[in-house]
């Protein structure tokens, strides 16, 4: 696993605790959902796999035996979710 931290300054926790109940929460929420998404572009662009049909180990494991693209390489418009 990997591990990053994120820096805010107390006003912008402030703002953020009017608009959510665990800022923590929402961040893990936001980057796994974010991953997921960009899994399952990856596996709609380079398999002719439906990512829909795959668990969430699958899916993590095809994107882990796909060699990387490089950034602004053109991913599929549409959400595959």
């Amino acid at each position: 696993m990997n591990k990053y931290t994120v820096m805010i300054s107390d006003a912008e926790k402030k703002a953020l605790e009017s608009q959510m109940a665990d800022i923590q929460e929402w961040l893990n929420n936001a980057i796994h959902t974010r991953a997921r998404v960009a899994m399952s572009q990856i596996v709609l662009a380079e398999t002719n796999k439906n990512p829909k049909k795959l668990t969430p180990g699958e899916l993590e494991a095809e994107v882990a035996t796909i060699a990387p693209a490089p950034i602004g390489r053109s991913l599929p418009e549409k959400s595959p979710l």
